[in-house]
């Protein structure tokens, strides 16, 4: 559903550039703040019910000359199900080189994330209670492209595709489960929404 969604966006921005060629050039601001959202979760490498996930971050877009843009992230996620909880912190930067044309923007270049996370659980089975800790790190690195429709001023939506490589360590605290270590390799979507100052 959501590659629809994304697949969806993606044909109504060039339908609209091609319906309306004459559009005027919106002049891109060198700040902008912007939301963005993460399509498909990755499974951590654990025996536990533990699904550690991408988290939704904000961005900071800095553009120094009109041509190339930075975009640090930042993002946090905390979920407590009965004795369970799960935290997510994530950080990371984007390096894009653009080309405007008419109310888009084209780029491409490399995200890099890192993310720290931690799962924890006690489990009581009547006579004594269990505790349970993972601790997860996983480094990114993504060749991406994307596109970016401005359609009110200084407001823009858009999306990008990357082939992501996620190199992930999970660490327990408790000394009865091993330590696990993966690697995953595949595409992945984003849907952003940015407001340019």
């Amino acid at each position: 559903m959501k590659k629809r969604i994304l697949l969806f966006l993606f044909t109504l921005i060039f339908v609209k550039v091609f319906a309306q060629g004459s559009d005027e050039q919106i002049s891109i601001g060198k700040f902008g703040l912007g939301f963005h959202v993460e399509q498909f979760k990755i499974n951590d490498l654990t025996d536990l019910t533990n699904n550690m996930e991408p988290i939704n971050k904000l961005v900071l877009t800095i553009s120094p000359i009109a041509s190339f843009r930075i975009e640090p992230e930042f993002g946090f996620r905390y979920i407590k199900e009965g004795t369970a909880e799960t935290y997510l912190i994530g950080i990371g930067s984007g390096f894009f080189a653009m080309h405007q044309f008419e109310k888009l923007n084209f780029y491409g270049g490399i995200r890099i994330e890192f993310d720290l996370g931690s799962y924890s659980e006690s489990i009581y089975d009547g006579m004594n209670t269990t505790n349970s800790k993972i601790n997860q790190n996983r480094i990114a690195i993504a060749p991406t492209i994307g596109v970016e429709y401005f359609f009110y001023k200084s407001f823009s939506i858009g999306g990008e595709v990357s082939l992501k490589y996620t190199s992930i360590d999970n660490s327990p605290d408790n000394s009865s489960l091993t330590s696990t270590n993966g690697k995953i390799f595949g595409t992945d979507t984003g849907l952003l929404l940015r407001y340019y100052f």
